[in-house]
């Protein structure tokens, strides 16, 4: 891609579309972005135009939150102090979800554990399944000589015992 605005690659510009459709653009990238948009790129335009779509039909999805009264007391004490701390406070997620989040990973870490080793013991049982199969078929093999060689000796005894009747009649 061609870098525009800046060094940006253009497809990181359409992300940010994206992102400002969802009003999460930190203050220098939606300058980037604004600036970007002031050439008149179509395809930002257009991500951006599709990204407000998507986030007005969402909207419509939930029935409107009020915040707990835990947030609402945060909000105001950060309000109140109007500190870059007391902003900080406000973007930091409370203890709660940070655990939440924390525990999330945990049982990612072990779910992925303990599917790696049930996969290695799938693999391990496919291939005794195999070797099994191989010994099976390597058994019907020798099952069907065996039973080939038994058909041509009665056949040759079938023979013999005519050549004796016809010898003893003689």
């Amino acid at each position: 891609m061609a870098d525009v605005s800046g060094g940006a690659a253009h497809g990181e510009l359409t992300d940010l579309a994206w992102i400002e459709a969802l009003g999460a653009l930190d203050p220098s990238d939606r300058a980037r972005l604004a600036a970007h948009l002031r050439e008149g790129c179509p395809s930002c335009l257009e991500a951006l135009r599709s990204g407000n779509d998507v986030v007005a039909k969402l909207a419509h999805l939930f029935a409107p939150a009020s915040p707990s009264e835990a947030l609402r007391a945060r909000i105001e004490r950060a309000s109140a102090r109007r500190t870059p701390e007391a902003a900080a406070e406000l973007r930091r997620p409370p203890r709660r979800v940070r655990l939440a989040s924390a525990a999330s990973w945990v049982a990612l870490a072990v779910a992925a554990l303990f599917g790696v080793n049930e996969w290695r013991e799938a693999q391990t049982a496919r291939g005794e399944l195999e070797r099994e199969r191989i010994a099976q078929r390597e058994a019907r093999e020798q099952l069907d000589l065996a039973e080939l060689r038994a058909a041509q000796l009665a056949r040759e005894h079938a023979e013999l015992n005519e050549l004796l009747n016809a010898v003893a009649a003689s």
